[in-house]
């Protein structure tokens, strides 16, 4: 969860405070259902069924998570190349700063 809350500020500068709550809401809600989930799958299939589950949804959710670095990438080259529209304008060079990643 650390990481997460050192990049929602780059990527949601105007709603940090909103997207930390929901943030801290998912991570509330995976500590209240997580053991109750887990005794259910340990439960129907025995100590390993925990652990394929939670290895499959895992192995799921990495072309979701390929496709939001990807798209974000994307952003940051936009950015990058109206950042160098505003440097030089007009032989004006202005002072910016690059804070994008």
């Amino acid at each position: 969860m650390t990481p997460l809350y050192s990049y929602i500020p780059l990527i949601y500068p105007d709603e940090v405070e909103k997207m930390i709550g929901i943030a801290e809401m998912f991570s509330a809600l995976g500590f209240l259902f997580g053991p109750m989930l887990g005794s259910v799958f340990f439960s129907i299939g025995g100590y390993t069924l925990p652990f394929i589950v939670i290895g499959s949804l895992a192995l799921l959710i990495i072309p979701i998570i390929g496709y939001q670095f990807h798209k974000q990438n994307n952003l940051k080259k936009i950015a990058d190349e109206s950042n160098h529209k505003l440097i030089v304008n007009d032989s004006i060079l202005v002072k910016h700063n690059y804070n994008i990643i």
